[in-house]
C-alpha cells in the first residue's frame, strides 16, 4: 500500500503564501518498498545538506540555521517516517515548520533555496490521480486492491473487512423463505445487502479517510445500487 498524503488545495494556498528568510524544498524519488528506502533516506541527507551549505555560504543566520538543521535532521532520524513511503517525497522547510507531503507520482531529485516554496512540482500531484482503490464486491467475496500506474496491483488489509454477506451477517446463507419471518423472500435478502454493505463501507472508512483517492465499484446489480445508497465515500466514482 503506498502511504501518501497529497496536500489539499488550502495546503497548498497556505504554502504558496508562505514568505521566510529561508524556504528550503526538497523533491525525491522514493520507494513503498521499506527494505530499499534506506538509499532515498541517504540522498534527502545529501540535498539537506546541499541547501544547508548554500544558506551557510551566503551569510544566513547562525541561529536560524541551526533551528532549520533541526528540523531536518528530526526528520531524518525519524525511522517510522521513513518506513512508511510512496513513489516520491516533497519536503518544504523553514527555521519555523516544516512539511512533508508522500506522493503517489515519480518526481525528479531538485532542491531549491529562496524566500518562498518551490511548488510547481505538486501541481501534478494535486491535479491527477496516481493510483486508485477498488471494491471488488459480492455476495460471496469482498476485496479491497489499491492499483498503481507502474506498480503491481496491492491488496489492502482491512480490519474487520468481511469476506461475504452471510458471514457479516452471521449466517449460513442469504436465502430465507420462511413465512415466520417478518421480511422474507426477495424483500429480505435487499434488506439483509444493505446491512452488509454497511458493514462493508464501516470496515474501509478508516482507510479511506483523508484520501481524496478515486474508489472503484467492482460489482453487479443488485449489490452495486445498495452499496451506492450507503457509501460514505465522497471519492466513489460514479458509473460508467
Amino acid at each position: 500500500m503506498l502511504y501518501i498524503d497529497t496536500p489539499t488545495l488550502t495546503d497548498f494556498k497556505a504554502l504558496n503564501d508562505e514568505r521566510a528568510d529561508a524556504c528550503v524544498s526538497i523533491y525525491l524519488p522514493t520507494t513503498p518498498l521499506t527494505q530499499d528506502i534506506e538509499a532515498s533516506r541517504i540522498e534527502f541527507g545529501n540535498l539537506a545538506r546541499q541547501a544547508f551549505n548554500q544558506l551557510s555560504a551566503n551569510g544566513f543566520d547562525k541561529r536560524r540555521l541551526a533551528a532549520l538543521g533541526e528540523l531536518i535532521d528530526d526528520l531524518a532520524d525519524d525511522d517510522q517516517f521513513w518506513r512508511l513511503q510512496a513513489n516520491s517525497l516533497a519536503v518544504l522547510v523553514s527555521p519555523d515548520k516544516i512539511a512533508t507531503f508522500r506522493l503517489a507520482n515519480a518526481l525528479q531529485t531538485t532542491v531549491e533555496v529562496s524566500d518562498r516554496f518551490h511548488l510547481k512540482p505538486l501541481l501534478r500531484a494535486i491535479t491527477f490521480p496516481h493510483a486508485a482503490f477498488v471494491l471488488a464486491l459480492s455476495e460471496n467475496l469482498v476485496r479491497l486492491v489499491e492499483v498503481f500506474p507502474d506498480l503491481p496491483a496491492t491488496e489492502v488489509r482491512v480490519p474487520d473487512l468481511p469476506r461475504d454477506a452471510a458471514g457479516a451477517l452471521g449466517r449460513s446463507t442469504l436465502d430465507d423463505r420462511s413465512a415466520k419471518r417478518r421480511i422474507t423472500g426477495s424483500e429480505g435478502q435487499k434488506v439483509r445487502l444493505s446491512r452488509f454493505a454497511r458493514i462493508v463501507d464501516a470496515a474501509i472508512r478508516p482507510i479511506l479517510s483523508g484520501r481524496q483517492t478515486p474508489l472503484i465499484l467492482a460489482a453487479t446489480e443488485p449489490m452495486a445500487s445498495i452499496f451506492r445508497s450507503v457509501n460514505s465515500y465522497p471519492h466513489l466514482l460514479p458509473e460508467p
